[in-house]
């Protein structure tokens, strides 16, 4: 017989459904943005807006089939967005952040929905003590080149173990996770890069009969460490270091894309220091990097797009205006150059910010005006193909924002079965104590959590294969489009096969505990429902607990309650005043042991 007062469990419970609330309410979207980044990969168009505090960014989507002339929603980010962090290839978008971590979106076309879906996460951060420089991605995933600076360790005059390996070296090496000493080492292919003539004069020094110098400490202009670049790949999990070219300037303005989607690695273009030095066009073939020497006016604004299988640079002509942005647009053939064309654009409120995308065969530009107070920011953008032709002039973009139930109806839902669950939480504390102890017969014994969750996954188990068939979907697709999801481009819908998962379940668990007094993975796991007297249970009782089961299908937080409960019992079970119960074990035969015991 088993006899407790629930009064102190149902307290933890209040609490716990205290901060499921709050924690969703926490939750909400934050703010829009007002600074621009753009990325594509010809078939996708995707914005990131940056709001004026840098604490949230809003990214949209659009594909370039879309016949309207807007920009879609997708999700509002925290955090904020690194310079140059944005980059788009296969359906996808990878974007990176000041503190280094990494994300991404997928964009995925919903049959059912007649609409795009977009799932997504964070992926590993760039290594600790790299600042991004560029991204561009593949079908494989990003590429980054980033920018180490590292400060020499002190100078010892203990022997090293490893003897010609530059304190510095190291330091930047443990920084991206290559092994100390390394060929791939920035730091050491920027050394080896090193002019042969200051080589000669070293040696020079060497073989004189100049006096042998006694060690003095580097100046404070040498103990500085130069910038020093590193291009690393994210692959299989985990990002690595590939070789740049032996003579890349460490210390020059770069971009980097891919022009074709087999290449294997990025296109680099380099804006040298002096003005009308040639521009440094980087293309990897045949196993190494090739140069190619670009003899043309270049700007310090400037991308580097993949369109239609050609590199094109796209520069802001100077000077520069507040009005407006005027882009030139040129094929950077390995045969030569070939100007295309100009763009211009003057949003309202003057120009804040432009960038540049592939969009199908045509490069477009997207300049971003100047809000008023409390307004969308104005977004104009005009497209212009390989043969210089204006496929679609200067124009308005608009932002397509949903209405907010729209954007997270499994939020507002959460939001209502939480509220509901502590209302009846409440109701449940209100109850004369006397009707909710529990006094089993001593032949019966509340079901271990182990049991009772195999046989909760048993019962799941013929919902989710319905709507696995029905709707040509995996069990993982299938819970991105629970009622409960918060994942962007959710729609009402949209949730139709976790909503056929919960009604398919719900009436066949209820059918089996009214007909045959206990459902399909109950009778698996040799367990059944009892009154709180382990009696059975009315048809009233069974036809509420089982209800209820919704709000533990949406709201999964609810599952805790068991867990911290007298008598394991879910929210259901407390407001039909039932557990779950199994035969309890066979008392100990003792009798024969006592009476041996005796005999001796």
């Amino acid at each position: 017989m088993m006899t407790k007062k629930p009064q102190q469990a149902r307290s933890v419970a209040g609490k716990v459904l205290g901060v499921m609330c709050l924690w969703s309410l926490l939750g909400a979207p934050p703010t829009a943005g007002q600074d621009l980044a753009a990325a594509g990969d010809g078939d996708h168009l995707w914005l990131a807006m940056q709001d004026e505090d840098a604490k949230s960014l809003a990214v949209y989507h659009r594909a370039a089939a879309d016949a309207a002339d807007g920009v879609q929603e997708v999700q509002k980010l925290h955090g904020r967005l690194a310079p140059g962090g944005l980059a788009a290839a296969d359906a996808s978008l990878w974007i990176v952040y000041t503190d280094g971590a990494v994300q991404v979106i997928d964009a995925q076309w919903l049959d059912a929905e007649q609409s795009w879906g977009y799932v997504g996460g964070l992926r590993p951060r760039l290594p600790a003590g790299v600042a991004l420089r560029g991204l561009t991605a593949s079908k494989e995933g990003p590429w980054a080149l980033v920018r180490t600076e590292s400060e020499p360790a002190a100078p010892s005059t203990q022997p090293s173990d490893e003897p010609g390996i530059d304190p510095r070296e190291i330091a930047i090496d443990i920084a991206l996770g290559l092994p100390p000493g390394s060929e791939l080492s920035p730091l050491r292919r920027a050394a080896a890069t090193q002019p042969a003539e200051a080589e000669d004069e070293n040696q020079e020094k060497e073989d004189g009969d100049a006096p042998a110098a006694t060690a003095e400490p580097p100046s404070e202009e040498e103990s500085t460490v130069k910038p020093t670049d590193a291009l690393l790949q994210l692959h299989r999990g985990r990002w690595r270091v590939t070789e740049l070219p032996d003579d890349w300037p460490h210390t020059a303005v770069a971009a980097m894309t891919f022009v074709r989607e087999d290449d294997e690695r990025p296109t680099l273009v380099v804006r040298p220091i002096l003005k009308n030095a040639p521009l440094w066009v980087y293309r990897w073939s045949d196993g190494q990097w090739n140069r190619q020497d670009v003899d043309m006016d270049h700007t310090p604004r400037f991308a580097a797009l993949g369109v239609g299988g050609q590199l094109v640079l796209a520069q802001q002509l100077e000077p520069a205006t507040a009005d407006q942005v005027k882009a030139q647009l040129t094929v950077l053939r390995p045969s030569g150059v070939n100007p295309i064309g100009e763009l211009s654009l003057a949003p309202p409120g003057g120009v804040r910010q432009w960038a540049a995308a592939p969009v199908e065969s045509s490069a477009a530009i997207i300049a971003l005006g100047t809000a008023d107070d409390g307004a969308d920011p104005p977004l104009l953008w005009a497209r212009m193909n390989l043969l210089g032709q204006v496929v679609a002039p200067p124009q308005p973009m608009e932002l397509i924002q949903p209405t907010p139930l729209e954007q997270q109806p499994g939020f507002m839902i959460q939001i209502g079965v939480l509220v509901l669950a502590t209302a009846l939480i409440i109701a449940f504390w209100r109850r004369t104590p006397g009707s909710a102890m529990l006094n089993l017969p001593s032949d019966l014994a509340l079901a271990d959590h182990g049991r009772r969750a195999v046989a909760g996954l048993i019962d799941v188990a013929p919902g989710l294969f319905i709507a696995m068939v029905v709707f040509s979907l995996r069990p993982e697709q299938i819970i991105e489009r629970w009622p409960t999801s918060r994942g962007p481009g959710m729609t009402w819908p949209g949730m139709a096969p976790g909503v056929v998962v919960i009604g398919v379940f719900l009436v066949h668990v209820t059918i089996g505990e009214l007909v045959f007094k206990r459902s399909l993975g109950k009778w698996v796991m040799r367990l059944r429902v009892a009154a709180m007297d382990g009696k059975a249970p009315t048809a009233a009782q069974l036809v509420a607990r089982n209800l209820l089961k919704t709000f533990d299908l949406i709201a999964w937080l609810l599952l805790l309650l068991p867990l911290i409960g007298p008598y394991r019992q879910r929210l259901g079970d407390m407001v039909a005043r039932t557990v779950v119960v199994a035969r309890a074990p066979e008392p100990e035969k003792t009798e024969e042991k006592d009476s041996k015991d005796e005999e001796r």
